[in-house]
Formats: structure tokens, sequence, C-alpha cells
């Protein structure tokens, strides 16, 4: 719940009935993206203080904090996505705000620490914001759900044409930019791009 910092759990039994939640306390303000580190490892960005927590899901659905808002040193700190679902060892979160992705190394403890120091993983084409992610299922490639900007503004907006931008995963977590969908418009006279207000992304 972004607006009051607080995260739901909900039990599933074996029928797929969902009980009531076990409300627990974000560590940080706003709450926004989520992701599952293996079985029992949650990793959440934080969307107001620009950073990302990790914590233990306990059976009754109490989450105990590992790594308490590790800040991104960014703005905007959108979605958040693991290299891999069996066995991650990166996160990746997006920067809305500052057009740029914040890696982080999965500690076997659980804990998250940043790649760069700056934050500054990657920056996606012309620094346009960075919104919702999604990572192969072979655990090589990310794609970024990029906004364009208005002229008239000084902050990301939704108005103009959106892109996909695309990177490589390497094997140390850095991230090498690859040709993405509409970051080029090879004809003036063909648009290109998605369109503007165009949210949500998965990778196969």
């Amino acid at each position: 719940e972004r607006g009051t910092g607080v995260l739901d759990v909900f039990a599933v039994d074996s029928n797929g009935h969902i009980g009531p939640p076990r409300k627990n306390s974000s560590s940080g303000p706003g709450p926004f993206g989520f992701t599952f580190a293996g079985p029992d490892l949650l990793i959440v960005s934080e969307l107001d203080d620009a950073a990302a927590s990790s914590y233990r899901i306990a059976p009754d659905g109490t989450l105990t904090v590992v790594s308490g808002s590790v800040s991104t040193s960014e703005q905007g700190a959108c979605w958040v996505v693991t290299n891999s679902v069996t066995g991650p060892r990166f996160a990746y979160v997006s920067n809305a705000v500052s057009g740029t992705i914040s890696g982080y190394t999965i500690n076997a403890d659980g804990t998250l620490s940043l790649l760069t120091p700056d934050g500054h993983t990657a920056i996606t084409p012309d620094a346009h914001a960075a919104l919702d992610s999604a990572v192969s299922s072979d655990g090589q490639f990310l794609y970024i759900l990029t906004a364009g900007f208005n002229e008239l503004s000084d902050r990301a907006v939704f108005c103009n044409k959106m892109t996909i931008s695309a990177f490589k995963i390497g094997t140390d977590g850095s991230l090498d930019s690859l040709p993405g969908f509409g970051t080029a418009d090879n004809d003036p006279g063909v648009p290109v791009g998605l369109a503007p207000g165009s949210e949500g992304i998965v990778a196969v």
C-alpha cells in the first residue's frame, strides 16, 4: 500500500482461496515495485525515498527486514526485477525520474548492495524515464518500458511516444545497452515507438 507504507501478505490455501491479509510495515515510505528472489526473499522498491529493501517471509506472512532502504542514489525508484527466478544474483530498479537503472547484488544472506556507488548501472537512451521492467527467462536480457519527455517540462511525462530499452546482463551484473524498439526513426514520415500511456511489460 504505497500511501500507507504497508505490505499485505495473503495466505493462499490448496484450493487457491485467499485468506485475510497479514499487514507489515514497509521499511521505507512509498513501497511500489516488488519481486521474489528465491522462495522466501522479497525485494521491494520504495518510490518516495528512492531505495530498495529486502525481507524474509515467515510461514505466517510476517516480513522481517534483511536490508532496509538501500538507496539507489537516484530519483523515482519504480519497478524492480531480478536476473533469475530460482537463483538470482542481481536485482535491478528502474528510476523513473532519473532515467537510470540501479543494480544491486543479492548477497547470500539476502542483503542488498549497489553494484555501482552512484547507482548508475545503466542509463536509458536520452535519459528518458525508466518505468516497468522485465528479464528474459534465461536471465540474459533486461527490458525497460521507457517514457518520453515533454519539451515544455523538465520531468518525465507520458504524453510523448514511449520505447522499450534493451540491455545485456553481464556475469558481473553489468548492463550493456542493445538496440531497443522505437529508439530511432529512420523515416521521419513514419511514427515509431509505443503509444503514450503504455504500461506493463513481460519477457519470456
